[in-house]
């Protein structure tokens, strides 16, 4: 939302601003022409950083728990050997 929100109110401004002031309207097409292709560039940025950090995301999940299984695995050999060190 917040990236949308900048250029959206600048075509408001932009139309406010040549309605006021009754000039040329060309001005408010060009002007707000540029803004919507800022919200587009904007949301598009938005949509594709959110892709890839749901990418990352997972990738670190799936890194935790291989460290996990991989601790477990190494913390079951140290306690078998604390056993084996107690039986003696």
């Amino acid at each position: 939302m917040r990236t949308i929100v900048p250029p959206l109110g600048m075509v408001v401004m932009t139309g406010a601003v040549t309605i006021i002031s009754r000039r040329n309207p060309i001005m408010l097409l060009s002007m707000g022409g540029a803004s919507l292709l800022t919200a587009a560039f904007s949301v598009s940025s938005y949509w594709t950083s959110k892709k890839e950090t749901e990418k990352e995301n997972k990738q670190q999940d799936e890194n935790y728990q291989n460290y996990l299984v991989e601790k477990e695995s190494e913390l079951a050999k140290l306690a078998g050997k604390q056993r084996e060190a107690f039986r003696i």
